[in-house]
């Protein structure tokens, strides 16, 4: 633990309605929050000076089982990095190119669960399976091509929910797809009724979605502030939420950005008390290219983008409170801690933050965490 962040944004959004969609679930826009006023507080947790990351997000390159964090590295795609999530001190190095079982061609996505890594090779198009002393344990073909903001996310209890976009006839045009041991797709789901199928080239494709103790998963479109709520077991939408964003609106057409380096949704996490916490990226207005990773030149992220954390109040459909982030920030990892880069091009600084929520008063009772 370390010394809080920059102060507090707070925001209040007061919303009004609530509505029952043409397919049977409730949907949310502009409804009063009973939540009183709260703000959010980051607390450095560790600096890792060493990893190799890059600046397009880092939920699918970073995760944490809270004892180590594991980092793709960046510059071959083929090994992982791990640190101490508690020192930030380099561990060791696993991995490397090839097809063999602790090989990779190209990893995509990575996500700890406990003592468990999965690894998404799409260069070999298989996940990975590693234990506790990281060695392979398993390895399957999966029919899913990947979406780059994050891949894979774990329902307790039930298993691996793959992201993306798959070309099997029950998966074409559904970008959530619940796995079986042997990566075959068990169900395909997460498209409402009467929208357009997004091919793999499309943003429309793309969903974050929380880990969750539960059968009910938050999800939400990258491209929209259109958070939904699916049940895994039969692949049913239980709940949506629009949000009044006109600036992520009016960056796409049919799916496709419309502006350079547009906004969008980068991560979603739902806590104990099943708040919806949401990292959102705002574009500014310089007009530069912002920096590749090895290119060599300075840059500051923050010339390009502004990022901010919103809590969501899911029985409402309310933002209960905002943060403007230090840095740039690349995701939330899937224990809610926040990944964040220095500000210059020089990736490999990486900042991991404690994320609380203060609220003036006492939090009305929730329902429990993945629903039932």
């Amino acid at each position: 633990m370390g010394e809080p962040a920059t102060c507090a944004l707070l925001a209040v959004v007061v919303l009004v309605g609530c509505q029952l969609s043409d397919d049977g679930s409730s949907s949310l826009r502009d409804t009063p929050s009973a939540w009183p006023s709260c703000e959010i507080e980051l607390t450095l947790s560790v600096r890792v000076e060493d990893a190799e990351l890059g600046p397009t997000g880092a939920t699918p390159w970073v995760t944490s089982n809270g004892s180590r964090i594991y980092v793709i590295d960046i510059g071959n795609q083929s090994t992982i990095q791990i640190f101490d999530a508690n020192t930030g001190d380099f561990v060791e190095e696993i991995g490397r190119r090839g097809q063999g079982p602790d090989e990779y061609m190209h990893l995509e996505g990575i996500l700890a669960v406990d003592d468990t890594v999965f690894l998404f090779d799409g260069g070999n198009s298989r996940l990975a399976v590693l234990n506790d002393a990281l060695q392979p344990v398993r390895t399957a073909r999966v029919a899913v091509s990947p979406s780059p903001l994050q891949p894979l996310t774990w329902v307790e209890g039930i298993g691996l929910l793959a992201i993306g976009w798959s070309p099997t006839p029950q998966g074409a045009g559904l970008p959530l797809h619940l796995l079986a041991s042997d990566g075959s797709i068990v169900r395909s789901f997460g498209a409402s009724l009467n929208e357009p199928a997004g091919g793999s080239g499309t943003f429309s494709a793309w969903r974050v979605a929380s880990p969750t103790s539960g059968p009910l998963v938050w999800t939400s479109r990258v491209n929209r502030y259109l958070i939904e709520r699916w049940d895994v077991r039969d692949g049913s939408l239980a709940k949506r939420i629009l949000i009044d964003a006109p600036w992520l609106d009016d960056a796409f057409e049919r799916g496709v950005p419309v502006v350079q380096r547009p906004p969008m949704i980068l991560s979603l996490y739902e806590d104990a008390d099943g708040l919806l916490w949401v990292l959102v990226r705002l574009n500014v207005s310089d007009t530069r290219s912002p920096p590749r990773h090895g290119e060599g030149r300075e840059g500051d992220l923050t010339d390009f983008w502004d990022l901010r954390l919103d809590v969501v109040d899911p029985t409402t459909g309310s933002i209960i409170a905002s943060h403007q982030v230090p840095d740039y920030a690349g995701g939330l990892m899937n224990n809610r801690q926040l990944v964040s880069f220095e500000a210059s091009n020089n990736y490999g600084q990486m900042s991991v933050y404690d994320t609380d929520l203060f609220c003036s008063a006492p939090r009305p009772s929730r329902s429990p965490r993945g629903g039932t």
